[in-house]
């Protein structure tokens, strides 16, 4: 092999090592015949920066994204290893949909094509923002199950599960919020807030809010507070 030939070689790959960074490491340790080695990888790091204030520099060029670090281990190189521009939720834009963006320092986990550079957060340790804006609904809620039991062979898988009774449920609408308890001896309460008005039900008694006027009911017994009135009965 001449000279020349040699040096294009060596040229190659030392540009080819900095493209990939960490990557190369990763790639001559895995096994041959693994399809996709090369193409994406998986990093485990830190958030090093988040790219959230206007007046920074670089955040015209990756604003609404993060940089991570790797974290240094047996196979790592003596430099510290940066990626910038991590994508979060796969969107460099920040607003509405659904966005959480991990805390300063907190561990990540990102996946990263090779080919395109492009990174996106996966998984992450703690968070600063976590918002989740629907377009027409959103249930965020907790039912408790029935405990499985794993020495049981018969036992029923965790979606067959029976429901104990005791749950809690917050259904968010473009016009209202409801707010749903209940425990295993049938017993519920619930709160209605939309623009106009809060409701608050337990069991036979009920408090309703408006904007001139607050009503309070057990059973058949009713109070009203207006301004300047209270009214006893319907």
């Amino acid at each position: 092999m001449s000279s020349d030939k040699s040096n294009q070689l060596l040229i190659r790959e030392a540009i080819r090592k900095i493209a990939l960074g960490r990557s190369m490491e990763r790639i001559n340790l895995a096994p041959g015949g693994m399809s996709g080695i090369g193409t994406a990888r998986m990093i485990h790091g830190y958030v090093a920066k988040i790219h959230d204030n206007p007046s920074d520099e670089e955040f015209s060029d990756y604003g609404g994204t993060i940089d991570v670090g790797e974290y240094p281990d047996e196979t790592a190189s003596a430099e510290p290893v940066i990626h910038k521009g991590v994508l979060l939720s796969a969107a460099t834009n920040s607003e509405g949909g659904f966005l959480i963006v991990p805390a300063l320092f907190s561990d990540v986990t990102i996946f990263m094509d090779a080919a395109t550079r492009y990174a996106y957060v996966v998984n992450f340790s703690h968070v600063d923002i976590l918002r989740l804006n629907a377009r027409t609904e959103t249930v965020i809620g907790v039912t408790e199950m029935e405990e499985l039991d794993p020495e049981n062979d018969s036992s029923p898988d965790y979606d067959e599960l029976e429901t104990t009774g005791n749950e809690t449920s917050t259904r968010y609408t473009p016009t209202a919020v409801t707010t749903t308890v209940r425990n295993d001896k049938d017993k519920e309460a619930t709160t209605v807030i939309d623009a106009e008005s809060i409701t608050h039900t337990v069991d036979k008694s009920e408090v309703r809010q408006t904007a001139d006027k607050v009503v309070q009911k057990v059973n058949s017994t009713t109070v009203a507070v207006a301004d300047n009135k209270v009214t006893l009965g319907d």
